[in-house]
């Protein structure tokens, strides 16, 4: 009863701050992808929100991993925060200077990921670990760990289940099956601009998503 609860004012959350602009033309910019692909129309609305560019050369890279830097650094820019750039590094291999040292900082500073020693700035970030960071970085930390005592709809689901469960509820993204979520799996850039679509339209759109979110802090 309580998880179908928490499903609900998230889903009402949601709903009531969708942006009711004008819908995006999914016309096809991009050299590398199918002209009939899914895709189309997300990589379209990412690039015109600003949250994801193309390689410069006509093509997206269709087909190809995101790695965890770059989602970090599309983060950073969906939710507006000011980057900051601390003279001593919280991850051993992110040094200063680095293109993304300033955005891993800023996410760290804004509780999306943990100081954990090293952070893997080149790997492929996997769909846990998107689902993570954008669960936290809405605010929803602590109702996740609430939610992992629910139970989750997904039988290969065993580590961060509360995240999991909540971007699934919420429609931030979808399981590879209706039991499966494949968490170990990596993402591809189609797929994480798809995800950061889904977020933006209803989290960051014209209309506050307030009444949900003091909805969910105030619920035992």
């Amino acid at each position: 009863m309580k998880k179908k609860w928490i499903s609900f004012v998230l889903s009402f959350g949601m709903l009531i701050s969708l942006i009711p602009g004008t819908a995006l033309a999914a016309t096809n910019s991009y050299s590398d992808i199918p002209a009939d692909n899914w895709s189309v129309g997300v990589v379209k609305a990412a690039g015109d929100y600003g949250l994801m560019q193309g390689a410069g050369d006509g093509s997206f890279g269709f087909g190809k991993t995101i790695t965890k830097a770059e989602f970090i650094t599309v983060l950073d820019r969906m939710f507006g925060w000011e980057l900051i750039s601390p003279d001593t590094p919280a991850f051993s291999d992110v040094a200063k200077g680095e293109w993304y040292y300033s955005n891993i900082e800023t996410t760290l500073k804004h509780n999306v990921i943990d100081s954990a020693g090293t952070f893997n700035p080149g790997a492929p970030i996997t769909r846990e670990e998107m689902a993570v960071m954008l669960v936290r970085a809405l605010g929803y930390n602590t109702l996740a760990q609430s939610a992992a005592s629910f139970g989750n709809p997904f039988a290969d689901v065993s580590s961060n289940a509360g995240f999991i469960t909540i971007a699934s509820d919420i429609g931030m993204t979808k399981g590879t099956s209706t039991t499966t979520f494949s968490p170990a799996q990596t993402a591809k850039r189609e797929e994480a601009a798809a995800m950061l679509v889904r977020v933006y339209e209803k989290y960051i759109g014209k209309t506050d998503w307030t009444h949900g979110f003091y909805a969910i802090s105030s619920y035992s």
